[in-house]
């Protein structure tokens, strides 16, 4: 993951983007995933499922 997927996270947050918010979630998710951290990709899609 580079610095700008986490910069783009928190810009799309505080811009109220929640489509680009949830899709940049999404791509730090499967690049969690891609190097084998399915425990960190099932917390974020937890935090992400609605309520």
């Amino acid at each position: 993951m580079k610095k700008s997927d986490v910069l783009d996270l928190i810009k799309y947050h505080y811009e109220g983007r929640e489509t680009e918010f949830r899709n940049q979630c999404i791509a730090i998710a499967r690049n969690f995933d891609k190097h084998g951290d399915a425990q960190l990709v099932q917390y974020i899609m937890g935090l992400m499922s609605p309520k």
